[in-house]
């Protein structure tokens, strides 16, 4: 027979291992997630530079690979901004081709030097300030914004006819680490009489 005092349970040292087992574990699995969302976030800091990187290079591609007139840079020049135009003659005011779309593409960097942008319209060219949103004019950011601590644009005419273009992006991430792009290219428009 069973004695009336005798109770089933756990005693309290039983408890005690067991609440220190949990905790142990408890703050490994913390550990160990804070150390995966930690490595997650510093590569989506490291990719979301580089894709503001590609962005700006296939933007100054395609830009370059469709110019038949380039406003700026003057040659011999150097500016943070470039304008180029398709279907424009050398004398900046002639279409190459009657009928045909004369067009401009813009890139450059806003004045607080966070945000680089491309922007395609036709002729005429409205005169319009970085990060401005002109009328019938389409304007894409390509790099920048919240989070990212500075960019940086220039390119550089040393002929009439070749741009060089650097592009360098730095994003500070929230344990104070920086994640760094730069970008260094050169292209050459269609060669037709540049000024």
């Amino acid at each position: 027979m069973r004695s009336r005092f005798s109770r089933s349970g756990f005693t309290l040292t039983e408890l005690l291992v067991a609440v220190a087992l949990f905790t142990v574990m408890v703050g490994g699995l913390a550990a160990f997630y804070g150390m995966v969302f930690s490595n997650q976030y510093r590569r989506f800091a490291d990719l979301t530079v580089a894709n503001g990187a590609t962005m700006v290079r296939r933007a100054f591609d395609s830009a370059m690979g469709s110019a038949t007139f380039i406003q700026d840079p003057s040659a011999g020049a150097a500016t943070d901004y470039l304008t180029v135009w398709s279907n424009l003659d050398g004398d900046g005011r002639t279409p190459l081709v009657a009928g045909a779309p004369v067009q401009f593409s813009h890139l450059c960097l806003d004045d607080a030097a966070q945000r680089i942008y491309i922007y395609k319209g036709s002729f005429p060219k409205p005169a319009f300030s970085c990060g401005d949103s002109p009328a019938a004019v389409a304007r894409m950011p390509l790099a920048g914004g919240p989070g990212f601590r500075s960019a940086g644009l220039a390119f550089y005419r040393p002929e009439p006819d070749l741009v060089q273009m650097t592009c360098g992006i730095n994003l500070t991430d929230r344990q104070g680490l920086e994640h760094p792009a730069e970008v260094q290219m050169q292209a050459v428009a269609t060669a037709n009489d540049q000024n």
